[in-house]
């Protein structure tokens, strides 16, 4: 998996293995429980391995972009793995029922699998670590607009991203685990000498100017500070797009 980053045709092809037989086949064992039928007695450590492995393969297949085999295992995990909301955090919480029923299904899972590769692959859309290795940020990219101080607890953040053909900042907010009426965020690097006009839902909430001041949009939803950051506070029952775009 992260080989990938150095040498991605060499890893590609040993994921796939001549004519596609050895991810197949890899694939065929996670998916049919035959990973947790460990020729021992319960409680040997076999049995985690087995589970670090199924996760590490599945973080495998998101890296080197195998969306099939991701989504077959993620669905598999789903209908096996008991996941919860605990403290703010979604997770899968190990298991040592290794046990397999008729239809290869086993509720076994290892804590690194659970926290780690599971989440893992959820964000890898393909070539995650290659992209890091290869086509890493540089001062441009340090100098673009970008949001800070979330509450990770009451606020999760699907996308934040700039586009820079258009000169704005998108931002999409979500509820999180621990429910609040409202939120902040706060918006760095807007360039003091523009005016931007910011979109909610696609309403139009109205213009930023920095040299302006105070309020950004006469309610307080939006208040520059001192350090020349914005600061906007939103309600959060249900999912919030922000635009905010400079004026051409």
């Amino acid at each position: 998996m992260f080989n990938h980053a150095w040498d991605r045709k060499f890893v590609e092809a040993a994921y796939y293995g001549v004519g596609g037989r050895a991810r197949d086949e890899a694939l065929k064992f996670y998916l049919t429980g035959e990973f947790a039928k460990a020729p021992s007695t319960f409680d040997d450590p076999i049995h985690a391995y087995a589970s670090v492995a199924w996760g590490l393969f599945l973080a495998y297949a998101a890296e080197v972009g195998d969306k099939e085999a991701v989504d077959k295992m993620l669905a598999y995990a789903q209908r096996n793995y008991k996941s919860v909301w605990e403290n703010g955090e979604y997770y899968y919480p190990r298991s040592d029922d290794y046990s397999v029923d008729e239809n290869g299904n086993s509720h076994g899972i290892d804590p690194w699998t659970g926290n780690v590769f599971i989440p893992m692959a959820r964000l890898n859309k393909g070539g995650a670590f290659y992209k890091l290795y290869n086509q890493p940020w540089g001062e441009e990219q340090y100098r673009q607009p970008y949001i800070s101080n979330v509450d990770a607890l009451s606020t999760n953040v699907s996308q934040a991203f700039y586009d820079k053909t258009k000169d704005a900042l998108i931002v999409t907010l979500e509820p999180g685990p621990i429910a609040e009426k409202q939120v902040q965020f706060t918006v760095r690097q807007l360039e003091p000498t523009k005016t931007y006009s910011v979109t909610k839902n696609d309403k139009v909430l109205g213009h930023l100017d920095r040299r302006s001041g105070g309020n950004a949009d006469g309610s307080g939803s939006m208040t520059w500070r001192e350090d020349g950051s914005l600061l906007v506070t939103t309600e959060i029952a249900k999912a919030q797009t922000f635009i905010i775009a400079a004026s051409r």
